[in-house]
């Protein structure tokens, strides 16, 4: 990205590459993935998500879910591969939450299940009425 100002004279290079750009901590990830998250209608996640998918795993000497070193912070083409799946992930079961109801696809019937269990619990006091009481010695 560069700036320059309108006359020569006052021209001034602003360039920064990505290289000299920070590391990308796991809150500053955690930032970045909401932003998009946010656009595409998903539930934001928490940064303690963004904590266990890094650093949390690096620490424990696991291998990071997304690549992370304290030195370089975040890889940020893993965080955007990691990101980009999520996101089908989460528009994928949008959509087939979506075709189920639009199919009129049938839900629990609780209504059945009550009836059921009140079923089995007349059962269970026929049997309890109906039992001997033996006294003990």
């Amino acid at each position: 990205m560069s700036k320059q100002s309108n006359t020569p004279e006052q021209a001034v290079d602003t360039t920064v590459e990505i290289a000299e750009l920070p590391p990308l901590t796991p809150w500053g990830a955690h930032l970045l993935v909401n932003a998009v998250l946010r656009a595409e209608g998903i539930k934001e996640i928490p940064p303690q998500m963004m904590y266990n998918y890094t650093s949390s795993k690096y620490n424990k000497g696991e291998k990071p879910l997304i690549k992370f070193t304290p030195e370089d912070g975040v890889d940020r083409d893993a965080l955007e591969a990691w990101l980009n799946r999520y996101v089908a992930k989460k528009q994928t079961a949008a959509q087939a939450a979506r075709d189920e109801a639009a199919a009129g696809a049938p839900g629990v019937d609780y209504a059945a299940q009550i009836l059921e269990l009140g079923k089995a619990a007349e059962v269970v006091t026929e049997v309890i009425e109906g039992a001997e009481v033996v006294e003990s010695e």
